[in-house]
């Protein structure tokens, strides 16, 4: 029994003194601070402290900030003891407020700065908010996007390792080890901006590009990586034989400023907050960007929203009234109430988007996909930066709401464990439970007023209701006798309406959510996709599919007006939106209705235009109309100055157009259903007398004189007027056609054997001429307006450009550059550039004149504009179509360029001459 008790007094003393050892190691949220000598101390604080100088300085106006802040900042670590450098650990909670407060003290020029949390310490919207970057068309802040700006010399190779060899905390290696193989060390890079500089080396560098040696200069402190970092273009700088990085922006600006003469110091002056990096932007956004509207956004003919049968379609609407949303694909275009043509396009969805809502503070939007993802991201700025990604339900979500206070969120639809979920926006973090209902729930809301409420409308035809936060489940309505399609409180919070397919509308309590009556009897004879409420909670708007939308009166519960939208089944409403004064319903086609209460049978206007892939691209003889056909068949016209547009009327291919162009009076299409049509210009319309039947499916199609060529699955026939005149067997999949105007040559690609056919067109006969080979499939072929030359792409990502009559490759240049299968080319009407666009969702402009230039449209600010000794410069701007492959171009003149793609969209970019 002794000896057990002398054991246990043994193993008490050994746990008392490890637990003496732990607290001296860990009196350092880093044990190695201890360690540092007083030297390391200072030049590590001082590292830290330089870059809140940088960010402080870059919003003051004070002359000299950064010297006399850096300057105080010396003189307080000098005459700090080692107590209190002790106590200034880096890395402990609170740090950065204790060592500027340390270093400051009470220096006048300092006001407070506060790092009370860690996001405090990074670029926040209103830190930017006068950082000089590009404005959000469709709200009222902005942002700038910067670099960090890093030296690229380093005095010694820096060292790494504990478990390989010992270094001390600058890098240096202890010296008995300095013979063994060292790596480098990556977390030591950091310690290269700390080196302490003297007072006289900041007062005599104070007006230089950097506040002592190896510093942030404060202007570069942003959040993005130095094109420095990137290893090519580091290489391309130091081709230049460029010493510094700071030598090599000052070569850009001068290059640029040379070949294309605007004044830079009016959009990056020395004392702004604007690095380079957002000169270079301004100066590209100069050269080469969509054009724009009278208020300066982009001009996008924006795709309608896809919509379903059967399927109700949501609506969001900007709390301050001056946007609204819809999906397409995976796509959430934002688009401005009153003059539509101001539109933005969010893709960043990787799965189709079904649903997306503002959130009541107007500064973020959620959206929800078919997975079950749900996506914040800020309408601030131009780049709409993520806030938060989720995944509260694993199926596609149906309809999302926002609580008042913009903190909380509910999501709705068919997830396979639950039909919904609440949670908060910030976190994630739940707040409740959505119970209660045996069947994927198709709506949701939240009461705007205390105390909280939420409402879903479920397929097993009951409205469940919800108490909290947090949220469980109270009761359901049984009211309805099939699916409920939708449910929305009142602006006021004192009742909701639910719709459902049985065709009716149901009013409730909205505190108590006791029935209070019905409105109409039933108030439509389909089902009710959509409900919306006036502003002032006086009156209702609902949409039906028995094709039309009702202004119901909501005291008397009585009719006010109807609006009867068509006899079709394309006009079946899937959705409505009472946003201020305006009402807008979706019909089933995807166009969208402006409606007028005091005239019912005619809305305001429609917004028209697709909302499938677009396929096939023109423009009228006189090049003021553009034409664009979808996969579904339909042919649009769109002003080319004002984005009105029209949907050709009549009946028409019913399916896919292949082929599409105008001459004269007459435009002909070539669509699947195996036959050519033609459209009378004037009356937009089809004209019924004039299709000829075709004997496969059409490829596309050329026009020479009155004679419509047609390339067909082996087969090209040669049309007029109407009727066949002759066809030639082919033993090849051809998938284009194009004729030279001026000696009747007619180039025919193919996608089976690689090459390019060359025939001759003598009255209606086609003979064979000669044959280009290629080294993939060859997807689209055209000559140039002056007929010198030819140009054909292919699936091997290669433009080739070829004299014509000689068919002799042009030049020696390869035009290369695209990622993925080139899909289609254009020609600008003076004949000196080629646009090309590819699956890789980039459009190049390549210069026939000079072949060694191009110009690359393509993804988000992500590169920087290069020039070499020939002065080729490469601007990267956003994604020409995002996450869509580019399908058809056309030049409208010689500095505006057409492009669209699967996304829907039609987009209009203005090009600088190259």
């Amino acid at each position: 029994m002794m000896i057990s008790r002398i054991s246990i007094a043994k193993i008490a003393t050994c746990i008392l003194l490890g637990c003496c050892v732990m607290m001296r190691v860990t009196g350092s949220a880093i044990p190695m601070w201890e360690f540092l000598s007083r030297d390391e101390k200072m030049s590590h604080l001082y590292g830290l402290f330089s870059k809140q100088v940088a960010r402080f300085c870059a919003d003051s106006s004070r002359p000299d900030c950064n010297k006399n802040l850096l300057v105080t900042g010396i003189r307080s670590l000098a005459s700090m003891d080692d107590n209190v450098l002790d106590r200034l650990d880096p890395y402990q909670r609170g740090a950065k407020e204790m060592i500027w407060h340390a270093m400051v003290g009470s220096n006048r020029f300092a006001s407070r700065i506060s790092h009370e949390t860690e996001e405090s310490y990074f670029t926040t919207v209103a830190d930017l908010a006068n950082s000089g970057s590009e404005t959000n068309g469709l709200g009222e802040e902005t942002m700038a996007s910067g670099d960090y700006i890093q030296s690229s010399e380093s005095s010694r190779p820096y060292l790494s390792g504990p478990m390989v060899i010992r270094v001390y905390p600058d890098g240096r290696p202890v010296p008995e080890d300095q013979k063994r193989p060292l790596p480098k060390d990556e977390d030591v890079d950091e310690l290269k901006y700390s080196r302490l500089p003297s007072i006289e080396e900041i007062e005599a560098k104070s007006g230089s590009k950097f506040y002592g040696k190896r510093t942030i200069e404060p202007s570069m402190l942003k959040r993005r990586m130095s094109f420095i970092a990137d290893d090519k273009n580091y290489r391309r700088s130091q081709a230049l034989r460029l010493r510094h990085p700071l030598s090599y922006e000052r070569t850009i600006r001068n290059l640029i400023q040379q070949k294309f003469p605007v004044d830079v110091s009016t959009v990056s002056p020395a004392d702004s907050r604007a690095s380079f990096g957002q000169a270079r932007l301004a100066i590209s956004l100069f050269m080469f960007q969509p054009n724009k509207t009278k208020d300066g956004t982009k001009y996008i003919f924006a795709a309608l929203p896809r919509t379903q049968r059967g399927q109700p379609l949501v609506l969001g609407g900007d709390p301050k009234g001056k946007n609204f949303l819809y999906t397409n694909g995976n796509s959430v275009i934002i688009r401005n109430i009153v003059n539509p043509a101001i539109a933005d396009v969010y893709t960043e969805h990787s799965c189709p988007v079904n649903v997306a809502k503002y959130s009541p503070s107007g500064f973020y939007i959620a959206s929800g996909d078919q997975s079950g993802k749900v996506r914040i991201w800020d309408t601030v700025n131009k780049e709409h930066i993520l806030k938060n990604e989720f995944h509260p339900i694993g199926g596609p979500i149906k309809d999302i709401a926002w609580s008042p206070d913009s903190q909380r969120m509910v999501v709705v639809g068919e997830g396979r464990e639950r039909f919904g979920h609440v949670f908060m926006a910030e976190t994630g973090t739940s707040v409740g439970e959505i119970s209660g209902q045996s069947k994927s729930i198709n709506s949701c809301d939240f009461r705007p007023t205390r105390p909280f409420r939420l409402i879903t409308g479920s397929e097993d035809n009951t409205i469940g209701i919800f108490e909290g936060p947090p949220f469980k489940f109270k009761m359901t309505k049984q009211e309805h006798t099939r699916f409920v399609q939708t449910v929305r409180y009142s602006p006021d919070g004192n009742l909701f309406a639910s719709g459902g397919f049985d065709g009716k509308v149901f009013l409730y309590n909205g505190t108590t959510s006791d029935f209070v009556g019905e409105i109409g009897s039933p108030a439509h004879q389909g089902g009710v996709y959509g409900v919306t409420w006036k502003p002032d909670s006086k009156q209702l708007l609902t949409a039906s599919g028995d094709k039309t939308c009702k202004l119901w009166d909501v005291e008397t519960r009585s009719l006010i007006t109807e609006f009867n939208m068509g006899t079709t089944v394309d006009d079946q409403q899937v959705s409505c939106l009472w946003q201020g004064k305006h009402l807008l319903s979706v019909s089933l086609s995807g166009f969208i209705n402006y409606l007028d209460v005091d005239n019912p049978e005619k809305p305001i206007k429609i917004i028209k235009g697709h909302n499938k892939p677009i396929t096939v691209l023109t423009l009228s003889p006189d090049r003021s109309t553009i034409y664009t056909g979808s996969h579904d068949g339909y042919i649009t016209n769109w002003n080319a100055e004002t984005g009105e547009n029209e949907r050709v009327q009549g009946h028409g291919h019913g399916n896919q157009i292949n082929g599409m162009k105008a001459t004269g009076n007459l435009l002909y299409t070539a669509g699947i259903d195996d036959t050519l049509r033609s459209v009378d210009i004037a009356t937009n319309a089809y004209a019924e007398t004039s299709m000829v039947k075709l004997d496969s499916q059409p490829r596309g199609l050329d026009i020479y004189n009155d004679i419509v060529v047609v390339a067909s699955v082996r087969q090209i026939a040669v049309t007029q007027d109407g009727k066949k005149l002759s066809s030639l067997s082919i033993d090849y999949e051809p998938s284009c056609v194009s004729i030279n105007q001026e000696i009747g040559n007619v180039a025919v690609g193919s996608t089976s054997d690689n090459k390019v056919y060359i025939y001759e067109l003598s009255d209606t006969t086609l003979t064979q001429k000669t044959e280009l080979e290629h080294l993939g499939p060859v997807t689209d072929a055209s000559y140039s307006p002056d007929n010198k030359y030819l140009v054909a792409c292919d699936a091997n990502r290669k433009v080739i450009l070829y004299t014509v009559p000689e068919y002799k490759l042009a030049h020696n240049r390869e035009w290369g550059f695209h990622n993925a299968r080139v899909n289609s080319v254009a020609w600008s009407p003076n004949c000196d550039m080629v646009a090309s666009g590819s699956l890789d969702t980039t459009i190049i402009i390549w210069s026939v004149t000079n072949p060694a230039k191009h110009t690359i449209i393509k993804s988000k600010y992500s590169k920087y504009p290069f020039v070499n000794e020939s002065q080729l410069i490469n601007i990267y701007i956003s994604d020409a179509h995002p996450q869509s492959q580019i399908t058809r171009l056309v030049w409208l003149d010689e500095e505006t360029l057409i492009s669209v793609g699967q996304d829907c969209n039609t987009k209009i970019w203005r090009i600088e001459k190259i």
